[in-house]
């Protein structure tokens, strides 16, 4: 990870729960410069489609849809955050901006232009996710600095989640529920549709799926490295027992 090392939850991490702003969150990992950080344990309650421009017959205007600084996604991310966590100074006083990766970079064939995401969790038996954005000289890479996001198909991948095949046991399976990442998927040279990898309602991640299409949003926040949580000895992490941050 960016600093140092990083440690993450993986399968169905039974005490990685938080509560927060009055909200249940799971530890995703603890970042390399030792903030910890969060995802949503439920949606916002409201959906939300990845882009509104979901569709061109070009690259060059294709690839900025794939963009997160130009989604409908990021700016219903933030407004959930400002309401719930921003306009709170003793909230917000505990997040602190992080890396989120919105991985541009590309290979290219025929009829497909695959995002950097796919590249590296298929084929599933030679995957490798990867924590740390990597970097193009060509069309850019984005790497936001940012109070809320969303988790990567990389961050997914080391969760549990696996390139097209279900999996009901670790902490980011939601039954029924459908939610989107941060990663896009590819841009299809004769439809002109790009997509954006999610993680689908049976757990497992899914690809070319639509950005006009509306899942669940899970916000992603760190907590600073200095920030206390009370929590019983009991059973700590638990979902009757959670680590407790006021």
């Amino acid at each position: 990870d960016y600093g140092d090392k990083t440690y993450y939850f993986r399968g169905t991490a039974p005490d990685n729960y938080v509560t927060f702003a009055g909200k249940t969150w799971r530890v995703v990992r603890i970042n390399g410069d030792g903030s910890v950080r969060l995802v949503l344990n439920t949606t916002t309650g409201i959906d939300s489609v990845w882009n509104t421009n979901y569709s061109s017959t070009t690259w060059e205007t294709a690839i900025t849809y794939a963009t997160y600084g130009n989604s409908t996604i990021k700016g219903n991310v933030e407004t959930w955050y400002n309401t719930n966590i921003g306009n709170n100074t003793n909230y917000s006083s505990k997040v602190v901006p992080t890396k989120f990766c919105n991985d541009r970079t590309y290979t290219t064939g025929t009829d497909y232009y695959y995002f950097g995401v796919r590249n590296r969790l298929y084929p599933v038996a030679s995957a490798s996710p990867s924590f740390i954005c990597p970097t193009s000289t060509s069309e850019g890479n984005d790497i936001y600095n940012l109070n809320v996001g969303l988790l990567t198909g990389d961050e997914v991948a080391f969760a549990g989640g696996i390139y097209g095949t279900s999996n009901s046991s670790y902490y980011l399976y939601k039954s029924g529920v459908s939610r989107w990442t941060m990663s896009p998927f590819n841009w299809l040279v004769s439809s002109g549709s790009v997509s954006a990898m999610r993680v689908y309602s049976d757990g497992y991640l899914s690809y070319n799926y639509f950005l006009y299409n509306s899942y669940g949003v899970f916000p992603v926040i760190s907590l600073s490295a200095e920030t206390l949580a009370t929590v019983n000895v009991e059973n700590p992490g638990t979902s009757a027992n959670p680590y407790v941050v006021q």
